[in-house]
This record gives C-alpha cells, structure tokens and sequence, in this order.
C-alpha cells in the first residue's frame, strides 16, 4: 500500500500555511486539506505539483509499505 506519511512530515518542515502552499502548488486548498488528513490519496499530478512546490523528490513524499507476504 502506498502512503503519504512523508508528505505530512515535508509540509511541516516546509513551515508554511495550507493556503500559501496551495498557491504555490496550485491545488485547491481544500483538496490540499484532504491529502494532509489523510482522507484521499493525490494524484500523480499533484505529487509532481507538490514535489515542485516543496523542492523534494516524490520518494520524499509516498513511501510503499509492502506486506511480508505476497
């Protein structure tokens, strides 16, 4: 399963509001929001906005937690 965990820990880092980075990443806030709660998984669109925005490679961002057993 992939996640976003680093993505919470980058924008943090970043210190800045949700609506500066939404500017700046040019998403909507709101969806913005939804990806920082954890409530919607982003798109590849929005990984390469992101990515941009916070200056980090998409391996900064989503990490795939795999099972022990496949």
């Amino acid at each position: 399963m992939i996640t976003c965990n680093g993505f919470r820990e980058q924008f943090f880092q970043a210190r800045m509001t949700q609506i500066r980075f939404a500017i700046l990443s040019e998403v909507h806030p709101s969806r913005v929001s939804k990806i920082l709660n954890g409530d919607v998984m982003m798109s590849t669109a929005e990984l390469d906005k992101f990515c941009k925005a916070l200056k980090c490679q998409p391996g900064d961002l989503i990490e795939w937690e795999g099972r022990d057993e496949i």
